[in-house]
C-alpha cells in the first residue's frame, strides 16, 4: 500500500512540475515572440525612415587650408573632381576675391550619403561664410553672415580715479574723511 501512495503522489508531483515548466517556457518563448515582432516593425519602420531622409541627408567634412595652398587645391584635397572644383571656384568668384582665401581658413564639403556633393563652405572671416550649393545641376554661390550673439551687461560701481579723487578731497577736507575698511559709496556731494 505505502508503495502504491508514494508513486501516485511522485506522479501528481512530477506532473505538477512538468505542467509549471510548460507554463514557464511557454510565456517565455510568448514574450520572446512578442519581442521579435516588435523588432521587426521597428526595423522596417528605421527602413522606410531612412529612405525618405536619405536624398536630402547632407554629411559634411572639414579641413583647415594649410599654408600655400590655394582655394582650389583644397578642393582638390578634398576628393572634388577638378571640372566641379573649376564650377565651384568660377561661382565663388563672383561674390567673393578668393585671393582673400587665407591659410587657416576652414572648408566644409557636405555630401550626400551616397557620396554625390551637395555644398562647400568656407568660413571668410568670424562673421561671413561663402556658401557654393549644387542646384539643378549646376553650382550657385552666396554669402551668409555667422549671426554672433549680443549680449549686454550692466556694470556698476567706482572706478579707481574717482576713489583716488574722493580720498585727495577727503584729505583736504577733514569733515570728508571716512574709514578705508569700510568705505560708503560716493556721492556727488562728497567729491566736492
Amino acid at each position: 500500500m505505502m508503495d502504491h501512495l508514494f508513486g501516485r503522489r511522485f506522479l501528481l508531483l512530477s506532473g505538477s512540475l512538468a505542467l509549471c515548466g510548460a507554463f514557464i517556457l511557454g510565456t517565455i518563448f510568448h514574450q520572446r515572440l512578442v519581442a521579435s515582432r516588435e523588432y521587426a516593425a521597428a526595423v522596417r519602420r528605421a527602413v522606410q525612415d531612412a529612405a525618405l531622409m536619405r536624398p536630402g541627408a547632407v554629411v559634411y567634412s572639414g579641413m583647415v587650408v594649410p599654408p600655400g595652398v590655394t582655394f582650389s587645391d583644397a578642393l582638390a584635397q578634398m576628393e572634388i573632381a577638378p571640372a566641379q572644383a573649376q564650377e565651384i571656384v568660377r561661382s565663388a568668384k563672383a561674390v567673393v576675391d578668393l585671393g582673400q582665401a587665407r591659410a587657416g581658413g576652414e572648408i566644409d564639403v557636405g555630401r550626400s550619403v551616397d557620396g554625390r556633393l551637395r555644398e562647400v563652405r568656407y568660413k571668410i572671416d568670424a562673421d561671413r561664410t561663402l556658401s557654393v550649393r549644387l542646384r539643378e545641376n549646376e553650382f550657385s554661390a552666396e554669402i551668409q553672415t555667422i549671426p554672433s550673439p549680443a549680449q549686454t551687461f550692466a556694470v556698476s560701481g567706482t572706478s579707481i580715479a574717482a576713489r583716488t579723487a574722493a580720498k585727495s578731497a577727503a584729505a583736504a577736507k577733514p569733515h570728508l574723511q571716512t574709514n578705508s575698511d569700510s568705505e560708503p559709496p560716493l556721492t556727488p556731494a562728497s567729491l566736492r
